[in-house]
């Protein structure tokens, strides 16, 4: 093996390390540690990685900690020993529950078109309005003028006045 494979094998072990284990080496396996902290203390690239991984360690640590919610394991399994099993009815309306899913996954449901009927009227609405305006031409100048802009190139003397140049109408060269 050459010397730039060597290095790009070692740099590839000991990002793998300090993805896995962090940038202190005393969490390290120990098979690996010996010869990543000296390839760290002698590449300029690894010791900024290693750096790098150090400034991420320390910020991590200032994040604040979780603590277990005392009980929380208890309630969670009695919650679920309550939910009705398979096979069992599921309890009315005046019972039910946040927790009950298996009574909220049997209830009948409208259909897709029926819950969104005001957003399914609001996209044919604007179909409508951006086909009558296409066909009017009404927005050929404005097309007219973005087709200068990307013609220029990015051209200083061409500006944004070219989108509103009302001289040109729907009569002229379409896009």
């Amino acid at each position: 093996m050459s010397r730039s494979q060597d290095r790009r094998a070692l740099m590839t072990r000991l990002e793998t390390a300090l993805e896995h284990w962090g940038a202190r080496p005393e969490r390290w396996p120990q098979e690996i540690r010996a010869e990543l902290v000296a390839f760290a203390q002698t590449d300029e690239d690894a010791a900024r990685r290693m750096a790098e991984e150090r400034a991420l360690d320390r910020l991590l640590a200032l994040a604040p900690g979780t603590r277990p919610v005392d009980g929380l394991e208890a309630r969670i399994l009695a919650a679920a020993e309550a939910l009705p099993q398979v096979g069992e009815a599921a309890p009315g309306p005046e019972r039910r529950s946040a927790g009950n899913v298996v009574a909220y996954a049997a209830q009948p449901r409208p259909s897709l078109l029926r819950r969104n009927w005001p957003e399914a009227t609001l996209l044919a609405a604007s179909l409508f309005l951006g086909l009558l305006i296409g066909v009017s031409g009404q927005a050929l100048p404005a097309f007219q003028g973005i087709r200068v802009l990307v013609a220029s190139g990015g051209d200083p003397g061409v500006t944004l006045d070219a989108l509103f140049d009302l001289e040109r109408g729907p009569g002229q060269e379409a896009l």
